[in-house]
């Protein structure tokens, strides 16, 4: 009874550490199946975004709806079980980043229902990849956490057993009238033993591939099919694709050709003449310990043909469809049967094959989509640029004789007609301005604006500035005030990119405020051992609230669609202001409150020298 009793409680410890490491394995499951999901998402997000058609994109918003759903159900089965403190403390992170990327990933659907393609592709490059980059880092050190873990199962469950073994040998000893009883427990424990000690080392040689780094996908793949191999005692190991439309298969990687395997990677087969349709047809493990049996030809006539005589396989599956096997065979007959741990090790060997193939095939449509939207992107850049050219020609043309005719109108005493091709002169202008605003952004875009920068007075550009704007200040009630500690000073930048920048903050600011103050000041300031020179706008106009200004520097964008409507514009200028500071070296800052006026604030480097340290 005591020996039993043993007995009893060795098999229950064993079998409980087994359901253990099952479970952990389970888990392990279902963190890579979160990684996976998230990559699909991202590409997903990519595809709808690039997709024109409403249907088709109602569609793969559609997918994306059964991606999330896939991602929640693995997430609520590893959120509900229960952790230690620590545990606790990493998967409250990892919750913190799903949440995160939850919310940019609706962030990208919103921009994506409003047409803001260009601005979803920045939310998808600057928020939904690097939050993505995280959480992928995050989950991959759980998973390694989650190996260890099992590995210090193994090797607990290993030491338990040879307790065990030792218990019972002493027992033995002791209890002579059951011997043979004895011999018999310690034989299934040493056996048990033995396999349990097997698959152990199996795993871990299958754990030290997937560690290795700098191996390429197929320099893995291969040595997966080498150790399976060795672990086998197989002649070959090989990958195929089945290609369900024609019904054949193709060679993508082969093991031990030492062997005089003749099918090399790019052979192709008919997929009734091979071992593989078998495991095709039924999407499980498949292991013939001989091919040649009575029973086996019977059911696979097909089979009289094939040099294989012991054949063991598993189906590899990719994206929820059939994309191949990974199987190993022999010319020899296998003495005995295919144990279940033998086709647990090729289900193991597929499932990674399996994964690894999805992971180079959505870092592939991730580069496809990345690559198709910057193409879009240049394209439209090109076409501005042309279509700016095409129009300010006659443009010019318009303006010219415009001015010309108002001038012969107004000698001759034609007031009407002055007045008239004055007005056509002035919307000329206007016009000339707009397109000039595109085709600076499009040379942006394009990376085809060349900032020539020298050294530079920005006194008389500053006086050029506010002479121009004089008129228009006095038009609507405001006042000009201009605070400099300097005079004649002197900076390294394109003059004309300065004017440019200098106009469109103080015209900005004059556009939207009315019987109020403008202020203008310049003063130098030192940060980080370099010179720089500081250049605020400053009005007490309608002011803008915090949302408002997230939007302020987008091109094509302003900050509230009514502004448009009351006050003109097209949203052009401060995002191209931005982008020229950027090329000088500088930034763009601003604060506002809605009643409270704006403040923009303008920082440039004052040389060259100092624009190349911050660069550095």
């Amino acid at each position: 009874m005591i020996l039993m009793s043993v007995w009893h409680k060795t098999i229950s410890d064993s079998t409980s550490q087994l359901h253990k490491i099952a479970g952990e394995q389970l888990e392990t499951k279902l963190i890579t199946s979160m990684r996976d999901v998230t990559y699909r998402r991202t590409i997903a997000l990519y595809t709808m975004n690039a997709i024109e058609d409403a249907k088709r994109r109602d569609k793969e918003f559609q997918h994306i709806q059964n991606i999330n759903s896939e991602f929640r159900v693995a997430r609520e089965q590893l959120f509900s079980k229960h952790r230690t403190p620590d545990e606790q403390k990493i998967w409250g992170k990892a919750g913190a980043l799903i949440n995160q990327g939850e919310i940019a990933q609706y962030k990208v659907l919103k921009l994506i229902e409003e047409k803001q393609n260009k601005t979803a592709n920045q939310v998808l490059a600057e928020e939904v990849i690097p939050t993505q980059d995280i959480f992928v880092n995050n989950i991959t050190n759980i998973l390694d956490t989650q190996r260890e873990k099992i590995e210090k199962d193994l090797t607990k469950a290993v030491q338990h057993n040879n307790q065990s073994y030792k218990l019972l040998a002493l027992l033995g000893s002791i209890a002579v009238a059951v011997v043979i009883f004895m011999i018999a427990v310690i034989k299934r424990t040493h056996e048990t033993e033995k396999a349990f000690l097997e698959q152990a080392n199996r795993i871990r040689a299958l754990y030290g591939v997937t560690s290795k780094s700098g191996l390429l996908l197929i320099e893995q793949i291969n040595e997966m099919l080498n150790i399976g191999c060795q672990l086998l005692d197989m002649q070959w190991g090989r990958i195929f694709r089945i290609d369900n439309d024609v019904d054949v298969i193709t060679v993508l990687n082969t093991a031990n050709n030492e062997h005089g395997d003749k099918l090399q990677p790019g052979t192709t087969i008919n997929l009734d003449e091979t071992l593989c349709v078998i495991t095709y047809k039924s999407q499980t493990p498949t292991a013939i310990h001989d091919t040649k049996s009575l029973q086996t030809l019977t059911k696979h006539k097909h089979l009289h043909a094939s040099n294989i005589n012991a054949y063991i396989a598993a189906p590899i599956i990719v994206n929820s469809k059939n994309y191949g096997t990974v199987n190993f065979s022999s010319a020899t007959k296998r003495s005995a049967p295919f144990a279940e741990t033998d086709k647990d090790l090729v289900n193991l060997i597929s499932s990674w094959v399996s994964g690894a193939i999805e992971r180079q095939l959505e870092q592939q449509e991730i580069r496809e989509a990345k690559e198709a939207a910057e193409f879009a992107n240049q394209t439209k850049s090109a076409f501005l640029a042309n279509m700016s050219h095409e129009l300010r020609t006659p443009l010019n043309a318009i303006i010219g004789y415009s001015d010309i005719l108002a001038e012969e109108s107004a000698d001759a005493g034609n007031k009407q007609s002055a007045e008239d091709l004055n007005k056509i002169n002035t919307s000329g202008h206007h016009l000339l301005s707009l397109i000039d605003n595109v085709l600076d952004l499009s040379k942006i875009e394009a990376g085809r604006m060349d900032i020539s920068l020298e050294l530079t007075n920005i006194t008389p550009i500053i006086d050029e500035v506010t002479s121009t704007l004089a008129p228009f200040i006095d038009k609507k009630g405001n006042t000009l005030n201009i605070n400099t500690e300097i005079k004649n000073y002197h900076i390294s930048t394109d003059k004309t990119r300065f004017k440019q920048v200098l106009y469109n903050l103080l015209s900005n600011a004059n556009k939207f405020t009315k019987n109020g103050r403008l202020t203008l000041s310049i003063m130098p300031e030192q940060k980080n051992g370099s010179d720089w020179i500081i250049i605020e706008v400053k009005d007490t106009g309608i002011g803008m609230s915090p949302k408002q200004m997230g939007r302020l520097f987008e091109a094509f964008t302003q900050a509230d669609p009514s502004i448009g409507k009351e006050f003109g514009g097209t949203g052009l200028g401060l995002a191209i202001s931005r982008s020229i500071c950027k090329m000088m070296g500088g930034e763009i800052f601003v604060e506002s409150a809605i009643g409270l006026g704006s403040t923009f604030t303008v920082v440039l480097p004052v040389s060259k020298s100092s624009f190349d340290t911050e660069v550095a």
